[in-house]
């Protein structure tokens, strides 16, 4: 099986690592992060692309950024404790159940839990896109380690518009017009 170097809407899954304020507050480029991850999730949605949201420990580490929230109110978190999302059972099962064969993920930290989930993800087969812009970590040292090392192992590091327009695909396809406002925050 040959595999796929662009991100295909048809086989994708888009997952949110632990975007909560108490980390991405402390990230060097918060201000670049949030907006990212919640233009790319609004485009994802509207072409039907299935999310997963999970939450490190909320009860200590607090829920997802509220402008995220308002993008994926609909999609239950899920609660986790391990670094890597592959350590949570009800992580596994979903995506297993997501029958979807592309992961597309953003993150904080992203050498930490990002790391972990997307190094985890192409030992078990799946074809990853990390989206570099919507992930951060307290230092850029740390976050650009983390690109290497998952580019290295195989995973594709690109930006929010780039994994976008692989997503839309066409400029003539009926949603463009609407996805239009969030390519402009890309």
């Amino acid at each position: 099986m040959v595999k796929k170097l662009k991100a295909d809407p048809s086989s994708s899954i888009l997952i949110a690592v632990d975007m909560q304020d108490k980390v991405i507050d402390i990230t060097w480029d918060r201000d670049i992060v949030r907006p990212r991850a919640v233009a790319l999730t609004s485009i994802a949605r509207a072409l039907g692309i299935p999310v997963i949201k999970l939450e490190h420990v909320p009860e200590k580490m607090g829920r997802t950024t509220p402008s995220l929230e308002e993008v994926m109110s609909d999609v239950v978190p899920i609660a986790k404790s391990s670094f890597s999302a592959f350590g949570c059972e009800e992580f596994v099962n979903a995506l297993k159940s997501s029958d979807k064969k592309q992961v597309i993920i953003f993150g904080v930290e992203a050498h930490v839990c990002l790391c972990q989930t997307v190094l985890d993800a192409l030992e078990e087969g799946y074809s990853v896109f990390v989206v570099a812009d919507a992930s951060s970590s307290t230092s850029p040292y740390h976050r650009d380690i983390a690109y290497d090392r998952m580019r290295h192992a195989g995973a594709i590091v690109a930006t929010a518009q780039s994994i976008a327009f692989e997503l839309i695909g066409r400029a003539d396809r009926p949603e463009f017009k609407q996805l239009l406002p969030f390519i402009k925050q890309l």
